[in-house]
């Protein structure tokens, strides 16, 4: 986060083109497929954590522990090129949490977007809540 935070102009500027070329390249997906469908997460639902954002870790199905901001790559390819993007619950875990998944379309697709997860969510029984 700290070269994030402290990159120089000529960074930015490298990176806005590879994210420009990246964007054009996965724009020609939407020409053969409505929406991509992705994971959102790297786990089913978890319990809130009070914590400052910092301190938090997510547990793996296998056990393994990775930082929270990690939470934040799953999302990361439609945010930075700038595509919509909405959540679709994906069926529950083994041990009946729920699973997100994300629908990422071409821009000016967010109806194309609601719809399809509309027809998910309705599919899929809708939102249910973890059990306590």
């Amino acid at each position: 986060m700290t070269v994030a935070y402290t990159a120089r102009h000529t960074d930015w500027l490298a990176a806005d083109a590879v994210r420009a070329r990246l964007r054009h390249e996965i724009l020609g997906l939407f020409d053969r497929f409505d929406a991509i469908l992705a994971p959102i997460a790297p786990t089913a639902a978890f319990p809130h954590d009070p914590r400052p954002f910092q301190k938090r870790i997510l547990k793996g199905s296998d056990g393994a522990t990775w930082p929270y901001v990690s939470m934040l790559q799953w999302i990361a390819l439609p945010a930075a090129l700038r595509l919509p993007a909405t959540a679709v619950p994906a069926g529950l875990s083994a041990s009946g949490l729920p699973i997100g998944a994300q629908l990422i379309g071409p821009p000016g697709a967010d109806g194309r977007l609601l719809a399809l997860a509309q027809s998910i969510d309705e599919d899929i029984r809708g939102f249910q809540p973890p059990p306590l």
